[in-house]
């Protein structure tokens, strides 16, 4: 295992090189809200955007999703910090829940997930009780894609974790996003 030294927060520390931002932030004892990361991580697309965090480095600061982010192009020897808690990082992480917010349809009584709501969670945990955006809203379609998959329309937030479960399980992509802009939907492919 080949070890990389990064700085998160202000703080050294030495990693495996192969993780992700997300990765060795949990492995340094971080915790950083996502969604479409899913337990292990394999496969993540950064869809959700609530796992930004800010890199700092000699050309200046931007925004990744740590769940796709190689922890090796942020070497500490390079000049490079990790910040989880800055200004920036916080607000983009708030906004990204309150677009997901927007087409969320908020039937948390009837819903299956009620008190295990991982959107609910990541919601509280970052701030933010309700969106700020307005606009039509997902129509409410239960659909049963197979006897293994049924998906709630009005709740999917095109994180993209069925996506990869499917494609994990079978060993081939039956499911992808299809559409664009205001109308993309798991369907096959």
């Amino acid at each position: 295992m080949a070890t990389i030294k990064i700085k998160i927060e202000g703080k050294s520390y030495e990693v495996d090189s192969s993780l992700t931002v997300l990765e060795a932030a949990r492995a340094c004892g971080y915790r950083i809200p996502t969604l479409c990361n899913w337990r292990r991580g394999h496969n993540s697309f950064g869809s959700c955007r609530v796992c930004l965090v800010e890199i700092k480095g000699p050309r200046g600061a931007k925004l990744f999703a740590s769940c796709t982010y190689p922890v090796s192009e942020c070497s500490e020897e390079k000049g490079f910090e990790i910040l989880i808690s800055s200004p920036k990082a916080v607000k983009a992480r708030k906004t990204s829940v309150e677009l997901l917010l927007s087409n969320h349809s908020f039937n948390c009584q009837s819903c299956v997930k009620n008190g295990e709501c991982e959107l609910l969670d990541v919601s509280k945990r970052v701030g933010v009780d309700s969106s700020k955006y307005e606009g039509a809203k997902t129509a409410v379609t239960i659909d049963t894609l197979s006897p293994g998959i049924i998906r709630d329309t009005s709740k999917c937030i095109l994180c993209g974790r069925c996506i990869n479960r499917c494609l994990e399980a079978t060993g081939i992509g039956i499911l992808g996003f299809v559409g664009r802009g205001f109308n993309p939907h798991v369907g096959p492919v």
